[in-house]
Parts: C-alpha cells; sequence; structure tokens
C-alpha cells in the first residue's frame, strides 16, 4: 500500500509522476508526439527522484484518480497536450488507460536509470 510505503512519495514527486502519466495519456490519446512525450518526461526524470510504484499499488492509485476535483459526473477529467504549450482540458479518460499510464510511467523510471 502506497500509505504503508517505508520511502513513502512526497508531494513533488506525485506531481512528477502525474505530469509523467499525463504525458503518456496525450501522446496515447491526445496526438503528443513520441519526440515530445519522450522530451517531457526525460526533463522531469532529470530534476526529481524516481519514485518506484510497486505494481500491487498501481489500482490503488486508479482508484486515487476518482477523487481529483476536475472530474465530472464520475469521469476523470484530465488536462493533456497535443504539443508543448498546447493544452486541452476537460479531456474524459478510462480507467484503462489510466491504468496503463502508470504501468508505463513504471518503464519510464526503470529506463531512465539505466
Amino acid at each position: 500500500s502506497l500509505r504503508n510505503d517505508d520511502n513513502p512519495l512526497t508531494h513533488g514527486e506525485a506531481i512528477a509522476m502525474g505530469i509523467i502519466c499525463e504525458t503518456y495519456i496525450s501522446y496515447r490519446s491526445a496526438g503528443l508526439s513520441m519526440a515530445e512525450r519522450d522530451e517531457i518526461i526525460k526533463q522531469i526524470l532529470l530534476n526529481f527522484n524516481h519514485y518506484k510504484i510497486p505494481t500491487s499499488a498501481i489500482d490503488e492509485l486508479v482508484e486515487i484518480t476518482n477523487y481529483d476535483k476536475k472530474n465530472q459526473k464520475g469521469r476523470t477529467m484530465l488536462t493533456l497536450i497535443r504539443n508543448i504549450g498546447n493544452a486541452i482540458a476537460g479531456q474524459a479518460i478510462e480507467p484503462a488507460i489510466i491504468r496503463e499510464s502508470f504501468f508505463r510511467f513504471t518503464d519510464f523510471v526503470k529506463s531512465a536509470e539505466l
């Protein structure tokens, strides 16, 4: 559980994780290019600790996204980017894509540590 982790996630690390996950979702759902996706993620990972999400915690993280203040009518709403500097607010995202983004986050962190 994230709540009982020996090395709990800081607020800044949570924000960095969210940026990385939303960047991946933007690539997957809003047309962000792979090159821009990779550049954004690289910059975030260069400047923040690499928090390792236990795969057993991913479903808990997806559940937590249900409580975000931007959500509407039971739908998870995110601000995505088509390209750097071009945001699109209020995009409904399915839980399966959010879950996928957390798994991809773990892949990005592993790659950054090589």
